[in-house]
């Protein structure tokens, strides 16, 4: 029998190199998916909860300053070895503020999170620095034009699954006054606006991350590292000023999973693809 998980999630920007800090205002979003598992050692990563609350402090002039409070919540199916059970139990969280800024040319993004396991977050006197992370970028454009965009720099995150830095590279053209693309490293995307209420897009991007995670009685901290890229498809519609409705599918590729096991060994899971359909309600306020 097929079976499927219903889940909440909420969906973030991509990357900060392709971003554009818009005169938005405050702003919610949750999301929606349903995933179907295709075999016993599936893992399903999704997120099941989320919060994304962000405010533009002040978009009258330059520099431009917004800041985000953002809870990204995953449940993975860990398998177990042929002698130990897991060293954790896959329900992982960040909780992280992130403040945005832009100047000229100049983008910049400093991100202080927390990225641990569940039980960590129940017992806060047992977390470690090892819980704690600071995710940043700064990048700047190169060239621009009335129908063009280059923009180069660097990312401290996870998304690759491992926290570590890497370049970015962005090149944005505007094709028409109804279609844009993105095209780069690592966020890809293009954006179609149909009319000034529906607009579809479609995305590329690494959604992998990397957590400090607990066994149950807290006797032994370990590191859960998960690479992932994802395909999206999705159609927004603007129902209204405050209210906007998104619906659409993701295909979760390129999969590995690594963590401990109890015994101290590591463990390596290589997930087949798998496909969620999203529901989404964006309200801005």
């Amino acid at each position: 029998m097929t079976a499927f998980r219903h889940l909440l999630r909420i969906t973030l920007p991509l990357s900060f190199a392709g971003s554009c800090l818009a005169d938005d205002p405050l702003w919610l979003r949750v999301e929606t998916s349903q995933a179907e598992p295709t075999d016993a050692e599936q893992q399903r990563t999704r997120t099941l909860l989320g919060t994304d609350i962000g405010i533009p402090l002040d978009t009258r002039a330059e520099p431009t300053w917004r800041w985000q409070l953002q809870h990204d919540y995953r449940v993975l199916t860990l398998a177990d070895g042929a002698d130990s059970v897991a060293a954790n139990n896959g329900q992982l969280h960040q909780l992280s503020f992130a403040m945005q800024w832009q100047h000229s040319v100049w983008q910049a993004m400093i991100q202080p999170l927390i990225a641990t396991s569940s039980n960590a977050l129940r017992d806060a006197g047992q977390l470690q620095h090892d819980d704690w992370r600071l995710q940043a970028a700064l990048t700047t454009s190169i060239h621009r034009d009335d129908t063009n965009q280059l923009r180069l720099g660097l990312q401290l995150d996870d998304r690759l699954g491992r926290y570590a830095g890497y370049p970015v590279v962005s090149w944005q053209h505007q094709l028409t006054d109804s279609l844009q693309y993105q095209l780069g490293w690592p966020d890809n995307a293009i954006n179609w606006r149909h009319d000034p209420h529906w607009y579809s897009r479609f995305l590329l991007a690494p959604t992998g991350g990397q957590w400090h995670v607990y066994n149950k009685d807290f006797q032994q901290d370990s590191t859960l590292r998960f690479e992932q890229w994802q395909f999206a498809w999705q159609l927004h519609w603007q129902v209204s000023a405050p209210l906007q409705l998104t619906a659409g599918f993701v295909r979760n590729m390129q999969q590995t999973l690594r963590y401990q096991l109890q015994d101290g060994s590591e463990r390596q899971q290589a997930p087949t693809d798998s496909t969620a359909w999203q529901i989404a309600v964006q309200l801005q306020f």
